[in-house]
């Protein structure tokens, strides 16, 4: 025989498993011959074949003669009876002789079946889509080998005939036609056992004989001689007659000779000698043949189905003419019929299908809807098949493909076409996907209507498909009780289903329900006894939904998919496929940007053509969005790390971006939160689609029984919730603002630290937009005695409040202030400061000295949460001498070097001496009391590393504390120069900044200070000057600091402070073009100094209004758009110009032309922050 006919028949065998439905299929027969390919334990070699064991026999029944002649006898009769049917013969005399029982151990022991495990053949071999599979071998190999390849193929075993009755259905079989060890005897061997087969065994005969008609049986392992292979085509041979199909015989067929090949064909026995893929050199060639014969049907079952099956794959979409579309149109369904009957029911495809299926489907879709004129049955048919395609291998459907399908289906209305109800809705469903994508609601809303006017008539897996999408459309929503009204009405369909709404359950923390639908799936799964490919896809699903639900610490095997992690259906695996792809992807593309933005070479990009096209990001993107829309899990968090970025790329693809926030927004991460909802994300939204988003969520938090704060109730966590909340409320009018607050202060806080700070950086977040609306409208909030912890009034003690009727409100905060209680106490502080400040009764003065002070006038009262110069703004003894209390209290912090904070200490120094602009109780200081804070200062000095930056909670790093000692010595200088006891201090002050140099710090400040001593003011100026543009901040806070101890040097000398007002002015003009990671650093530092140097009514104030006004236009526009930096900067120039105004203002100046222009122009910029500064 021919290698060409052997390769014809091998591809035929490839055809019929890949594609049974197509092909017919095809069943295996395995004999003796094939369990030689098992590995031997031990120093076994092979097990025995038909032969090996009727030697055994003989050997018993004829004792080997001792002398030559007699051997030479034996030996010949031995080849005669153990050869072909003899061996039944001789079977018969074993038995005869001896009985049954001693016939089974023979054979028990000579097999060993213990001592083989399956070879990579057999593994090879079961790996293939048989049909069923018998076998007339007695060992247990075949069995064995099911359980090592369980995750790619899985078999039920049928050792006797009784279990065949119901069997035939799901799973493919290993059926034992002559027993099994041990377990099944006895075992079909003798002459007799084969003559009354047929009868006493019709049903395996039937099975084998109806497995021949509907598949093309082949048989290995068996020789042409083999008694089982002559007997078992005898019977089929016997019942079928001529109608006998053809049967493949595998095996190596070189001794066999031309007579014997000719009556094998006449019987319809077709050779598959796989001698002819041997090259003759081979070691072991049996071994060598049959891996030549699985690596050919391997490639072929991969290459050839898809390739032959596919109509005009090998032509462009489009070439096809008028003439030939109903033809062409044919063929697409048949084709796409065939690939949905093979795929539909799996969860998700692996990537090579996928990518097969979409290179080939994708641009017939395209063509197909927009060039097919001849809208008939067919045609919405196939359009149904090609959408459902589509959907399965996770590609959007476009604005032009959506408004051609509408167009369609007007058609199909219009003349009156009777289409199945199924066809349309799979239409619709695709429409609904794009529309709830593109958050375009007024169409979404219109495909509805027209659902709604068919569904009652389609079966229940068409509605529970339809379900789905309109539970998914109200999770966008944020609308629980649609949801749950929804998934009530989805009936038991399928077990897919049935997983995609226990996750939908799960997304609205309904875990219970959730856990009780996995329960049932999982019995379903059991039960069912579906092949690997379709356990590997369902199980892994419920193993993600489980996993998705919390569980996963259970870790129930049950749920496990451990066992498929090899099957390329394995849901958990193409998932993570797709994700690694996308996480490749988008570090390439970071990759890349980097080189365009390095190209060496003047005026010259890479990569700067102009492309309509997708990139391989983008599509990635899309597919990854819609596979997690598809499986309606709660996102994972590596899958939620991955979201902001994939979202990115395909945010532009419509005008409407609701539903891609609502998306990552219940995500419930965090991290997504704070990334999606920075100031840049936010600014890309629209103001109406933002109002809208918030008033969902808002509805859905309010509606929700949150049991604590980060477990996920409705879509998110109260904690994220609130997050999400406050983000947007920044941007919305103040009745917002209003109600969060309302909100925040009604939740049970269960004293939760995590809690109360989470809720902490809230309030700090919206105070950026409290006002005095906003505080008159939360009055009730702001002086409630049972909220201590929230302390609320504290983040309003900058608004000013109208307050009539404040009697109530002292009282009550009078009695929280005489608490113990820290906390409550400074509820209490924080609410008079309040009242004092915008309504000042003076008649419960005395009451308010009572309760602060407690009699206890030489130290000052505790708090944890305010400045200790706060108690100069409320009532306080006559009695009470500030200036020592601040002494004792900076003596008794900056005197102690182990105290890990400084900051506290050194801004009480600044705010009370003379360098500063407050109007606090100044501080005389004696030499010698400061010579211990020196001291003390030299020592901490001492014991800081240089460089240290170790974070210990609560504490200030040691980088910070140098900062903050380098600060407090050289005002200390500074001041020495005018005050004559610190004067004496200065030759410590200058040891302690020469150990503060050797640390590493910077010495300008000390060193233009120096020179402005010796009265070089214009030299002390520039050596400052620079420091303002070296984007370093710790060096411009320093500078600053210098300008100020130059500034307080040449007024206590009476000298002219304008070459101080040109530099701040020279630097303040920079900052339109200034690095702007640095420029909102700069101003706030800025600030002060600005208070200090222009803090009279002169013509600074007109140049200082054109250089506001020039500095916030330049960072407005990427400040709008939400770029952080630029935002800063233009808060924080909008937080210099309103302290400059209030300076103008408290010193009884008016306001010049120029300024009113600069801050009416700040004003009508609309940005709400900026605002709710000047209200």
């Amino acid at each position: 025989m021919s290698q060409d006919a052997t390769l014809t028949y091998i591809k035929d065998i490839a055809l019929k498993l890949h594609d049974p439905k197509m092909f017919g299929g095809a069943s295996l027969m395995v004999g003796a011959g094939f369990s030689k390919n098992a590995e031997g334990i031990g120093n076994r070699l092979s097990p025995p074949d038909w032969s090996g064991l009727a030697a055994a026999m003989y050997e018993e029944l004829y004792p080997k003669p001792d002398e030559g002649e007699k051997i030479k006898n034996w030996e010949k009769e031995k080849i005669a009876k153990t050869s072909g049917k003899n061996t039944l013969r001789l079977a018969e005399e074993y038995i005869s002789f001896y009985d049954k029982n001693r016939m089974n151990t023979l054979i028990e022991n000579n097999i060993s079946d213990e001592m083989f495990v399956p070879g990579e053949l057999h593994r090879r071999l079961l790996k293939l889509n048989w049909k069923d599979i018998f076998t007339t071998n007695y060992d247990t190999l075949l069995e064995r080998t099911c359980d090592e390849i369980l995750q790619d193929k899985e078999y039920k075993g049928i050792l006797s005939q009784d279990n065949l009755p119901g069997s035939s259905s799901g799973l493919a079989r290993i059926i034992k036609l002559h027993g099994s060890i041990p377990s099944v005897r006895p075992y079909i061997i003798s002459e007799e056992d084969y003559r009354c087969y047929p009868v006493k065994y019709a049903a395996f005969v039937n099975t084998v004989q109806q497995s021949l008609i509907e598949t093309t049986l082949c048989m290995i392992g068996f020789s042409g001689d083999d008694p089982n292979f002559l007997s078992w085509h005898g019977w089929l041979h016997d019942n079928l007659g001529e109608n006998c199909p053809q049967i493949y015989l595998i095996n190596l067929f070189g001794n066999m000779n031309d007579s014997e090949k000719e009556v094998l064909r006449k019987r319809k026995i077709a050779l598959v000698d796989l001698e002819t893929l041997l090259e003759g050199n081979e070691h072991n060639k049996y071994e060598e043949a049959y891996k030549n014969f699985f690596s050919i049907i391997e490639a072929e079952s991969k290459e050839v189905c898809f390739e032959h099956r596919a109509p005009q794959i090998n032509k462009a979409p489009y070439e096809w003419n008028d003439r030939e579309e109903d033809t062409y149109v044919l063929k697409m369904l048949d084709f796409s019929n065939e690939i949905l009957e093979q795929e539909g029911d799996y969860v998700l495809l692996p990537e090579a299908k996928r990518n097969q299926y979409c290179n080939y489907f994708s641009n017939r879709f395209d063509t197909f809807i927009f060039k097919c004129k001849n809208i008939n049955t067919n045609f919405i048919h196939t359009l149904s098949n090609l959408i459902k395609l589509q959907m399965m291998c996770l590609i959007p459907l476009y604005d032009n493909q959506a408004d051609q399908l509408k167009s369609i289906c007007k058609s199909v209305e219009e003349r009156d076409l009777n289409v199945k109800l199924e066809w349309r809705l799979q239409i619709d469903l695709y429409l609904l996907q794009m529309y709830r994508i593109d958050g375009d609601e007024e169409k979404y809303q219109q495909i509805i209507t027209v659902c709604e006017k068919y569904l009652d008539q389609l079966p229940d897996s068409n509605k529970a498909a339809y379900w789905i999408e309109l539970v998914k459309h109200a999770a966008a929503m944020f609308d629980i009780e649609k949801m749950k009204c929804t998934l009530d009405k989805i009936a038991h369909t399928n077990i897919k289903n049935e997983i995609a709404k226990a996750g939908l359950y799960l997304q609205i923390g309904e875990r219970d329900v959730s856990e009780k639908i996995l329960k049932e799936c999982l019995d379903e799964l059991r039960k069912k006894r579906l092949d690997a490919p379709h356990n590997a896809s369902y199980k892994s699903y419920l193993s993600l939904c489980y996993a998705a639900s919390g569980n996963w610490m259970r870790q129930d095997s049950n749920y496990s998919d451990s066992e498929y992690k090899d099957n390329e259906y394995r849901t958990r695996t193409i998932i993570l496929d797709l994700e690694n792809q996308l996480r490749e992807e988008i570090l390439n593309s970071t990759v890349k940007d980097d080189t365009k933005a390095n190209v060496f070479e003047v005026n010259r990009n890479r990569g700067n053509s102009i492309t309509f096209e997708q990139s391989r990001l983008q599509r990635l993107s899309f597919k990854f969005i819609l596979m997690l829309d598809m499986l309606c899990l709660p996102i994972f968090t590596d899958q939620s790390i991955l979201l902001p970025t994939a979202m990115e790329k395909i945010l532009h693809t419509s005008n409407n971006t609701y539903w891609k926030f609502s998306f990552m927004i219940r995500s419930n991460n965090k991290d997504v939160i704070e990334r999606i909802l920075s100031r840049r994300g936010i600014a890309i939204y629209e103001l109406e689609e933002m109002q809208f988003l918030y008033r969902n969520i808002w509805n859905c938090v309010q509606k929700t029984k949150y049991k604590n704060f980060e477990y996920r109730h409705a879509f998110l966590s109260l904690n994220n919730a609130l997050d999400v909340l406050s983000r947007m409320a920044v941007y919305l009018d103040d009745t917002k603002i209003i109600e969060l607050i309302k909100f925040i202060v009604g939740i049970n806080h269960n004293d939760n630290e995590q809690y109360m700070s989470n809720i902490s950086n809230i309030l700090q977040r919206l105070s950026t937009r409290f006002n005095g609306s906003i505080a008159a409208e939360l009055k009730d909030e702001l002086f409630a005695v049972d909220k201590s912890k929230l302390c609320l009034a504290s983040y309003f003690n900058d608004v000013n409040i109208m307050l009539d009727d404040n009697v109530e409100c002292y009282s009550n905060a009078i009695e929280l202030v005489k608490s113990n209680d820290i906390e409550k106490r400074d509820n209490g502080i924080a609410q008079l400061l309040i009242l004092w400040r915008n309504s000042k009764n003076e008649k419960f003065s005395k009451q308010i000295e009572e309760a602060i002070w407690k009699k206890e006038t030489n130290i000052l009262p505790g708090t944890k949460k305010f400045n200790v110069v706060i108690w100069e703004e409320l009532p306080y003894p006559t009695e009470v001498n500030f200036a020592d209390l601040y002494k004792d209290y900076i003596l008794g912090g900056l005197g102690n070097p182990s105290n890990g904070n400084v900051f506290q200490y050194i801004n009480l120094f600044y705010l009370t001496s003379p360098m500063s602009n407050d109007k606090y109780t100044r501080i005389k200081w004696d030499a010698d009391c400061l010579t211990g804070i020196l001291n003390a200062v030299a020592d901490r000095i001492n014991k800081i590393k240089n460089d240290s930056g170790i974070e210990i909670w609560g504490f200030d790093t040691e980088k910070l504390q140098k900062r903050y000692l380098n600060e407090f010595t050289v005002m200390l200088y500074a001041l020495g120069q005018a005050d004559l006891e610190i004067a004496k201090t200065l030759p410590i002050i200058e040891k302690a900044i020469g150990l503060l140099n050797e640390k590493g710090t910077n010495g300008s400040a000390f060193e233009a200070i120096k020179t402005a001593v010796s009265g070089d003011y214009m030299e002390a100026i520039g050596k400052l000057k620079d420091a303002f543009w070296s984007n370093d901040e710790k060096v411009i806070s320093e500078a600053s600091l210098g300008l100020q101890g130059v500034l307080y040097i040449l007024k206590q000398n009476n000298g002219n402070t304008d070459v101080i007002k040109d530099t701040v002015l020279e630097i303040m003009q920079t900052l339109q073009y200034s690095d702007i990671k640095y420029v909102k650093s700069i101003w706030n530092i800025l600030k002060q100094l600005i208070r200090r140097v222009f803090n009279e009514d002169d013509i600074y104030q007109a140049k200082l209004a054109e250089i506001f006004e020039k500095c916030m236009r330049s960072y407005s526009y990427q400040g709008k758009k939400g770029d952080k930096y630029y935002f800063e900067a233009m808060y924080n120039c909008n937080m210099a110009l309103k302290s400059y105004h209030d300076q103008i203002i408290e010193n009884d100046f008016s306001l010049n032309a120029e300024m009113k222009k600069t801050i009416n122009y700040v004003k009508s910029m609309g940005i709400f922050e900026l605002l709710t500064i000047w209200k």
